[in-house]
């Protein structure tokens, strides 16, 4: 009967959780239709007054509608989620974070006031960053061109000059000028490899439009005018044309509306050839303004003893303004005469190229190649022109590169990272390198004439062949492939398979890079004469299974088959012992490739999200070299063997083995991490991120003596529906988590025992605490009582406790009563952001100490939250009290209460005092009231602050 009452209680619960879940799910659901209604209202509005009223739509409207279709895409990877695997503890928590975001993306539609556009001349828009024209030559274009933006007669206007000459400087002042005059502009890079679709998806893209649903070249082409058509008075920038089109062809209505188009260029016959009424010549700089460009450029005094040499030196530049600060950078902090002399001397020695390219920029751009006598610098530099034109090069993707084909050399994973991200900045510093940002991602882009001159530089030594993101739909006839070709880069076009009987002849061919193309097949015959082949790049392909000769490349060194979604079968590794690294991260691989364990010299390894759940035991000792390891299984005493290992990606089944995994003597060299403890792993999209993290998911913590041996460096520390037995968390060894999570696990009457590392309190950032419905207090101890078995009485924490907190938010704990202890109020400088819902029995927020009572100002305590920006709190029917005292939160941003109509008095400050008359906090934004009566009723710190906060309030209704 025991078991039974048992089993009804954990079945109760369970219901209990689930009914919980699908509340959530809903409320969900019901703001997503709120959320779309809005945005419907808003897109209607925006066509409507932008096609016939001139206006331009707000930065901030165009960014949150952006956000809602972010949103909307989230919330329905969530609902892909349920539907295949039904409610989850993890989708719970994002459940509630997306209704969060939702509440929010609502919110701040509220605050565009009803004003959704701008008159044109009200909209100074977004400038770019620009240079400062340099030459009288330069400001006359600009002056001119100026002119010309505002005659009805000239609609294309030509700016040409050959390449460095600083075309696009020019341009960007002219962009600059165009948004003060506020008109529409938009600015879309070409490149040398121009096709129509192209283009199309380039000014789409720009002007915030989407083609991917259409494939006919004319339907785009109509629908893409349309959408031009309804921004009057457009200005469209396209910067580096190579070649010359039909308008009509692409979708551009040039002309109609005062609409115009301004264009950049090599070439004046493309000039002539588009229809360009007025055409500028961009000319180099004179003598003395160059001087004055690289002295601004060198960013220090020129020493008189080597001001000769310099103007020496600047005058080999030909007033190229691309020359001059590459010159620049290359010559910053030299001080020595004899070092300018000897870069004098090997600039004016430097070899031109024949050929129809720009030989003066050339020249001087390969002067500061030269000066990079760090062979790795120069490699690095090389590798980047393997990329397609204008593409966006991820730092950490690059840095793979060079590690696996030994350009970057270190003692350990870290110190070859640390490498990679030092010759990078060091490029960027000689102005070879442009540092870039993409989706917050750090990255480095080539100017497209520095990656010409790189091209060029590889056409001698070492011979490579570049024809990436060329729009190809087969492979370069191979008979064309020279015999001493080093590296192949085919990247990112649309070649779709290599057939039989395709085999260059390049014996020393050592790189290959075809990863992001259709390839479905290769046939054997393709590698037959590539023995020397040391890096394969198949990543994001189609392939679907491997040629069997790849097993006999043995000098291959990395063999990258990652997001290759469709191969499920590899060939025999066993003869490729050069292997180093052997990425297979989402493939449909089902069985261990054979002959793995004699990879001895294999450094990373990725099978993670592939069919292979386990490597078999005894392997792992085998590949003792592994710095990377990425996997979905493992056990702890194999890991331990791996005394490189620097980088673990790994579940285990247990807490005992997670004890392993932390006390092994070798973890303490890991700089990153990622273990797993649960039976099964669960949907890769829900897992946190970050550099050390240690994630328990429906795992058993037993007895009172089960501490958990916590990793001492970890970071994101995450507990999901565990059956944590002793009542409470020990955890030990961890010196500075900086984010703890834990959700649903019942049982758990206190959340942290004085038994647990006091560090850990001391250096937590974030907080999450969800759907405990055991939870007493957040510091306890047990109380002295032999039966019934031991509770928890509440405790004041460890000293310095909370003083690093930001973000604190808990959901879902019906027992809790207090939240925060006596004695942590000092400790919250640093809190931001305080949320609490569907706490049904909690009272008070922040509990005060006795010693505060020396703080009292007219019997009240006063205590400072300097940082706190949120407050947020609903579905609390028992809240009495947030605290005793009143909070001074000179920060305050946000208030939400919904549903707490016990809270009698709200005790933060929230108004100022100026010249006598009462305002709101500067930092408030809005407050958000449920129900309107509560507002009414409940007390403030003035008598007269409702009225004053009455235009910030926003009244929910249901």
């Amino acid at each position: 009967m025991e078991n039974l009452g048992k089993a009804i209680e954990i079945a109760g619960s369970v219901v209990d959780y689930a009914l919980n879940f699908e509340e959530k799910k809903q409320v969900l659901e019901r703001k997503l239709k709120q959320l779309e209604s809005v945005e419907a209202d808003i897109i209607v509005e925006l066509e409507n007054s932008e096609s016939w009223s001139g206006k331009k739509r707000k930065n901030e409207v165009a960014n949150w509608l952006s956000n809602v279709a972010q949103m909307k895409r989230e919330v329905q990877s969530i609902e892909e989620v349920i539907a295949q695997g039904g409610w989850s503890i993890l989708l719970g928590k994002n459940l509630e974070k997306k209704t969060e975001e939702l509440n929010e993306l609502l919110d701040q539609r509220n605050r565009f006031q009803g004003a959704l556009v701008l008159d044109v001349q009200e909209d100074g828009g977004d400038q770019l960053l620009a240079p400062k024209l340099v030459g009288q030559a330069f400001q006359t274009n600009f002056s001119e061109i100026k002119e010309c933006l505002v005659m009805d007669e000239v609609s294309i206007i030509g700016i040409y000059g050959m390449g460095g000459v600083g075309k696009t400087a020019l341009l960007t002042h002219i962009h600059n000028e165009l948004l003060l005059r506020n008109r529409n502009v938009y600015w879309t890079s070409v490149s040398q490899d121009l096709s129509i679709s192209k283009l199309q998806n380039r000014v789409a893209k720009t002007i915030g439009f989407d083609l991917s649903n259409e494939d006919d070249e004319k339907k785009r082409a109509a629908k893409l005018s349309k959408a031009l058509s309804k921004r009057p008075e457009f200005v469209l920038i396209l910067d580096d044309l190579w070649i010359h089109f039909p308008l009509e062809k692409v979708g551009i209505p040039i002309g109609a509306n005062g609409c115009k188009l301004i264009l950049t260029t090599r070439s004046l016959d493309v000039c002539w050839r588009m229809g360009c009424q007025k055409k500028f010549k961009v000319e180099p700089l004179s003598e003395k303004e160059s001087w004055n460009l690289f002295e601004e450029k060198i960013g220090e005094a020129v020493l008189e003893e080597v001001k000769p040499i310099a103007k020496s030196i600047v005058r080999e530049c030909a007033g190229l303004p691309l020359g001059i600060v590459t010159i620049a950078g290359s010559m910053r902090g030299v001080s020595d005469v004899y070092e300018w002399r000897n870069a004098l001397r090997e600039l004016q020695e430097s070899i031109l190229w024949q050929g129809d390219m720009e030989y003066e920029v050339f020249r001087i751009l390969k002067f500061s190649y030269n000066r990079l006598i760090d062979s790795a610098l120069q490699q690095c530099f090389l590798y980047c022109a393997l990329y397609p034109e204008d593409h966006k090069i991820k730092r950490v993707e690059l840095i793979e590169y060079l590690i696996v084909e030994g350009i970057i050399e270190g003692g350990s994973r870290e110190a070859e990272i640390d490498m990679g991200h030092t010759i990078l900045n060091r490029l960027e510093k000689v102005c070879l390198l442009e540092s870039v940002v993409e989706q917050g991602e750090r990255c480095v882009k080539m100017h497209d004439l520095v990656r010409d001159m790189a091209i060029q530089i590889m056409k001698v030594d070492p011979r490579v062949m570049v024809k990436a993101g060329k729009q190809l739909f087969e492979m370069p006839n191979w008979r064309n492939w020279a015999e001493d070709l080093v590296r192949v880069s085919l990247m990112y076009n649309h070649i779709e398979e290599i057939p039989s009987g395709y085999s260059p002849r390049c014996p020393q061919l050592s790189t290959l890079l075809l990863c992001g193309n259709k390839l479905r097949s290769i046939a054997d015959s393709f590698f037959v004469q590539l023995h020397g082949l040391k890096v394969l790049d198949l990543s994001y392909t189609r392939i679907e299974q491997l040629p069997v000769f790849i097993s006999h490349l043995v000098n291959l060194s990395a063999l990258l088959l990652r997001g290759c979604s469709r191969l499920r079968h590899m060939p025999s590794l066993a003869q490729l012992t050069a292997l180093k690294k052997l990425d297979m991260h989402y493939t449909k691989v089902k069985h261990v490739p054979q002959g793995i364990e004699l990879l001895f010299n294999l450094e990373y390894l990725d099978l993670s999200n592939t069919e292979i759940k386990e490597l078999p035991t005894g392997i792992l000792p085998d590949l003792f070299s592994l710095q990377v390891l990425i996997l979905d299984q493992v056990k702890a005493v194999e890991i331990a063997s791996l005394r490189k290992l620097e980088r673990l990606e790994c579940r285990v089944y247990d807490v005992d083995e997670l004890n392993a995994c932390a006390t092994s003597t070798h973890t303490s060299n890991l700089i990153q991490y990622y273990l797993l403890v649960a039976q099964h792993k669960p949907p890769d999209n829900l897992l946190p991120r970050g550099l050390k993290v240690v994630y328990f998911d429906n795992c058993s913590i037993d007895g009172d003596e089960d501490a958990i041996l916590l990793p001492k460096d970890v970071q994101y520390l995450d507990f999901f529906q565990c059956d944590i037995k002793r009542r409470s968390l020990c955890l030990k060894n961890a010196t500075e988590p900086r984010s703890f999570t834990i959700a649903s696990c019942d049982g758990i009457e206190c959340l942290f025992s004085l038994s647990s590392s006091p560090s850990i309190f001391q250096s937590l950032e974030d907080m999450y605490i969800s759907d405990l419905k055991d939870l007493h207090f957040l510091f306890g101890r047990e109380a002295a009582m032999a039966s019934p078995p031991a509770k928890f009485m509440p405790l004041s924490p460890p000293l310095g406790t909370f003083s690093l907190l930001k973000k604190f938010s808990m959901w879902g704990c019906p027992s809790i009563r207090k939240l925060f202890p006596p004695g942590l109020s000092s400790n919250l400088q640093n809190l931001e952001d305080i949320s609490v819902h569907y706490c049904k029995n909690i009272e008070e927020l922040i509990a005060m100490e006795e010693q505060q009572e020396s703080h009292k100002s007219k019997g009240i305590i006063h205590f400072s939250l300097p940082k706190l920006q949120s407050i947020s709190l609903s579905y609390l029917p028992e809240l009495k009290s947030i605290c005793s005292g009143k909070m001074i939160c000179n920060s305050l941003c946000r208030i939400y209460v919904d549903s707490c109509l016990k809270l009698k008095r709200m005790p933060l400050s929230l108004l100022v005092l100026d010249n006598d008359q009462l305002s709101p906090l500067p930092s408030l934004q809005n407050i958000k009231i449920f129900p309107q009566e509560w507002w009414e009723t409940v007390e403030l710190d003035h008598p007269n602050a409702k009225n004053v906060l009455l235009p910030l309030c926003h009244f929910k209704r249901y």
